[in-house]
């Protein structure tokens, strides 16, 4: 049977609403004539969009659906927070550059790319020309954005706001039952498209919270369906997942604590209970990530201590302590199929596992030997091949190697030595890694104020270390995890390099 397709212009929010309500519609949506929009009217555009602005914190009788849960604040006769009218851009930017020149300023959708190829259900078309669609999901989504954006053009929206509300409703709810109806495992790429685009829209017009939320359901759809490199368009829809991440920022700038979100994602802290892994898992607990800690050797009180702290900080994350000594490579293998199998992926990986010896060469025996490089390169070695595995596209991965790789003091030859090869692990791995965007970097702090460097040094030796730190101090593990925690979420263009934190010991 030949499927018939109806194509409408939508120009107004009701007329959006009413359609979304009717399931045998399919629908396209045009650019609105933006060609009449021409680049002395824009001006005039802008003007409006800023009146709207003002405008939408005193609209008048707003009332919220019995069951709707929108972001409406009830303060006597009640307003809606900016949830109309274009305050960001588009995080997708999901228009050609021939349509820039006559789209009003501020306004970023009326083409969209991701659609439903016609009698192909599922799969989304990439070119340029009117949306045609087969996912209910979608298709609400996107004329939500449509008669959001006609909305934010408009002087008087009074009229408009319980349709834009109402449209809000059914696209949640239009994905719901997407997702109640389809198996896990047919989960296709233009649901993905509409729930990326819920996100889209809430970075545009809604509340980081709100964006968070559907970033969320995005993962967990991403990752039943298999991963990023599951999705289809020959990697467009992949880009677009991922530059809807980065481009947040823009909408945003910082989250409220002035540090980058890691919600939703899983980090891995090999030496995680204590020191600097401990206070490297504290700030990235700040930040929203969920924490997988390994240990060595520590006591039930440490871990549950350290996990009193962590749900202090954070108290939604989930934690989870892993015990292991990491010197055979079957051991960190089984480290990452326990976290995959609790958490269901890792997005970033930190390594703190180190072994300190200072020994003149002459004394150090060949036991000595194997244990400094087992612990501080062979254990290195395969966390990078593990990691280089696991981690999912976009991820972060960060060891901790030693100031010593760039300035050469008495008695350290075998712990230098066995932390050189972890340079150049990462400078390997960052070049194979980047096609996945995954950054691979080193952390080289120097002399640590931590119960590992004190048995090894002499009281006079201790005032040699401060001497050539800044301030005369060593370094401190404060100095180290906000760095860390940076090369996570701000950092993220970094990749391939070791950076010297050391309070001036070494000037490479």
């Amino acid at each position: 049977m030949e499927t018939k397709f109806i194509f409408v212009n939508i120009q107004k929010p009701s007329d959006a609403l009413q359609l979304s309500k009717e399931s045998q519609v399919r629908s396209h949506v045009t650019r609105h004539q933006w060609k009449q929009a021409r680049r002395d009217k824009r001006p005039q555009n802008k003007l409006q969009k800023l009146q709207l602005v003002n405008l939408l914190h005193n609209v008048n009788g707003a009332e919220c659906r019995t069951g709707f849960e929108f972001n409406v604040c009830r303060l006597g006769t009640g307003y809606i927070s900016p949830q109309i009218g274009g305050l960001r851009v588009d995080p997708f930017q999901s228009y050609p550059i021939s349509v820039q020149p006559w789209t009003p300023l501020l306004v970023d959708h009326f083409d969209i790319p991701e659609l439903d190829l016609p009698g192909k259900h599922g799969l989304l078309r990439t070119l340029w020309f009117p949306l045609v669609m087969t996912e209910p999901a979608l298709f609400s989504v996107i004329i939500l954005l449509a008669a959001s954006h006609y909305a934010s053009l408009q002087r008087d929206i009074g009229s408009m706001k319980m349709d834009l509300l109402g449209l809000r409703y059914e696209a949640v709810q239009s994905i719901n039952r997407c997702l109640d109806a389809q198996p896990p495992h047919t989960i296709n790429d233009a649901l993905i498209g509409a729930i990326a685009k819920m996100a889209s829209y809430e970075a545009m017009f809604g509340s980081l919270k709100n964006y968070d939320i559907h970033m969320q359901g995005l993962v967990r759809a991403i990752n039943l369906r298999g991963g990023l490199g599951s999705l289809g368009l020959d990697g467009l829809l992949h880009r677009i997942v991922v530059n809807l991440q980065i481009r947040i920022r823009v909408n945003f700038s910082e989250a409220p604590d002035g540090k980058m979100s890691l919600t939703g994602k899983v980090a891995l802290v090999t030496g995680g209970v204590k020191n600097l892994g401990a206070l490297s898992a504290l700030e990235l607990a700040g930040v929203g990530a969920d924490l997988a800690l390994h240990y060595h050797s520590t006591s039930d009180k440490d871990t549950a201590a350290l996990e009193a702290k962590l749900k202090e900080r954070n108290p939604s994350i989930k934690i989870a302590f892993y015990q292991g000594d990491l010197t055979s490579a079957a051991a960190v293998t089984k480290l990452f199929q326990d976290v995959i199998r609790d958490f269901g992926h890792v997005d970033i990986v930190i390594n703190t596992v180190g072994k300190v010896l200072k020994k003149p060469i002459t004394d150090i025996s060949e036991e000595e030997y194997d244990s400094m490089f087992a612990v501080n390169s062979k254990t290195a070695f395969f966390i990078l091949k593990e990691a280089a595995t696991h981690v999912t596209d976009g991820g972060k991965i960060i060891s901790i190697v030693t100031a010593l790789l760039g300035a050469f003091t008495g008695y350290y030859t075998s712990y230098a030595g066995s932390k050189a090869p972890v340079e150049h692990f990462t400078r390997g791995v960052c070049k194979e890694l980047q096609s996945r965007r995954i950054s691979v970097n080193n952390v080289a702090p120097g002399p640590m104020d931590t119960p590992f460097f004190y048995p090894q040094e002499s009281p006079e030796a201790v005032e040699f270390h401060k001497a050539n730190g800044m301030g005369n101090r060593l370094t401190m593990v404060e100095d180290i995890a906000p760095i860390i925690r940076f090369l996570c979420t701000d950092g993220a263009w970094i990749t391939g390099q070791t950076i010297f934190a050391n309070g001036g010991y070494t000037t490479r």
